[in-house]
């Protein structure tokens, strides 16, 4: 008999997050259903199935960042879908872009979910930037992260191709001259050297932006200022070559 998926679920069996294992239901041609259940992690077998199964997780976690209260017993789909990332970066986002609701709805959705779920921002702003285009949305989103309540706060912008248009950039020098937290700072820098990195800032214009900033201090807070001032210079003489 020829076996057909019928659908992909993901369930726990402990508290160890490499416990968690993939749960697929099949039928075959004479309707007859079972389960079939594998020993190895979820971003494993996606990674091995990722042409059966890549469609189906991504419509689950759809489903998970619109309904993430009613999913309390299920894994972390966020999660998983960073370590599915690692290993099938191209296969997740088109499944993302060819899929009912597409990548715009997918973005809106990953927004929804870290306004109510702000502990999990980094994760979720993560999946958003591995579909390679920071827009509005993200920096609007950005503002409104408290990044100073993490101990760490890392984006990844190497997925990075594209800008949505020019008022990204203007909404990010308006931020970098506004901002004061050392750590939104940092966050804005690199977004900034991603975009000279691929041509869509010119080094110049960071230059003057990041100049007009180094002047600035933060009230009484001398240590700030002195942080802040002395990251610029760092980064100034990096971007120019002469560190």
């Amino acid at each position: 008999k020829t076996l057909y998926r019928k659908n992909f679920k993901l369930y726990r069996t402990d508290d160890d997050f490499d416990q968690i294992r993939p749960e697929s239901e099949y039928h075959h041609d004479n309707y007859f259903g079972f389960n079939f259940n594998t020993k190895q992690t979820a971003d494993d077998y996606i990674h091995c199935h990722w042409n059966e199964l890549m469609d189906l997780f991504v419509n689950d976690l759809y489903d998970y960042l619109e309904k993430y209260k009613d999913y309390e017993l299920t894994p972390d789909y966020v999660e998983i879908a960073l370590k599915v990332i690692k290993k099938n970066r191209e296969e997740f986002c088109n499944s993302i872009r060819k899929s009912s609701f597409g990548e715009n709805l997918f973005k809106e959705k990953v927004c929804s979910y870290i306004k109510k779920n702000p502990m999990h921002s980094q994760n979720s702003m993560n999946i958003y930037l591995t579909l390679g285009t920071i827009d509005n949305q993200f920096i609007d989103l950005f503002q409104q992260i408290h990044v100073e309540s993490f101990v760490q706060f890392a984006l990844q912008f190497d997925f990075i191709k594209e800008i949505s248009d020019r008022d990204v950039i203007e909404k990010l020098f308006k931020l970098l001259k506004t901002t004061i937290s050392e750590k939104q700072f940092q966050l804005i820098v690199n977004i900034l050297k991603k975009l000279i990195e691929i041509n869509r800032v010119s080094l110049l214009e960071l230059h003057e932006n990041l100049f007009d900033f180094k002047n600035r201090s933060y009230d009484d807070d001398d240590e700030k200022t002195k942080s802040i001032q002395e990251s610029i210079i760092k980064l100034l003489l990096a971007l120019s070559g002469f560190v």
